[in-house]
């Protein structure tokens, strides 16, 4: 250091400049460098940081849906093992006698208001198991759930617009109600009446015993 100090005095006073000028123009390109490597780091972090907040938004927006399917899935179990003892005739008829018709007679007179329900007629329901239980079986998602079908028979003169409104109520039931099949034929007469027709109505239930 003694002998750097030393040349340096040596120096002439335009030299001493060039010298200085040089040392703090290294010195700002140093800084600068730094600066340009520090701010590179800081960039990737705040990339990572973004890609990492992406992440982490996207599992808690798969969490709200898990749990979201998981409450529905538990919901749809817990209707199915009430559904258990739910008479389906019992379920149409109470949801046809809150619609009304315009009745006629034979020959087409007026015969005034009446109530779906006086134009069905019920079968005897059906049940079927959705799984075959099998000894050593691994699929026992369907284990222990049932079918119940219901056949109603739809007489002459009721209005199509009449049973369109009860298939649309009974779909939008909370017992896991669904129309399942469907015929109906027009009357030859009367262009919005029914000459004939059958609807069929199904529900899944659940019983762990059922054999």
């Amino acid at each position: 250091m003694a002998g750097l100090g030393g040349a340096f005095s040596r120096l002439s006073t335009r030299e001493k400049y060039l010298v200085g000028g040089m040392l703090v123009v290294l010195f700002l390109a140093l800084v600068f460098f730094v600066n340009l490597w520090l701010g590179g780091k800081v960039s990737a972090l705040e990339t990572n940081v973004e890609a990492e907040r992406a992440s982490l938004a996207n599992i808690y927006g798969a969490t709200d849906t898990y749990v979201g399917q998981r409450a529905k899935l538990k919901s749809s179990r817990d209707q199915a093992i009430a559904n258990e003892k739910l008479n389906l005739a019992t379920a149409i008829a109470q949801i046809a006698n809150e619609i009304n018709l315009e009745s006629i007679d034979r020959y087409g007179n007026p015969e005034g208001q009446k109530r779906v329900k006086a134009f069905l007629e019920f079968k005897g329901e059906k049940e079927t198991s959705l799984t075959k239980r099998r000894r050593n079986s691994k699929n026992q998602s369907t284990a222990g759930y049932y079918r119940r079908s219901q056949e109603v028979t739809i007489k002459e003169n009721a209005t199509f617009n009449a049973i369109y409104e009860l298939l649309e109520k009974v779909e939008e039931n909370k017992s896991m109600l669904f129309v399942t099949g469907l015929r109906l034929e027009r009357s030859r007469n009367h262009a919005t009446r029914v000459r004939s027709g059958t609807i069929e109505v199904s529900t899944y239930f659940y019983k762990t015993d059922k054999e």
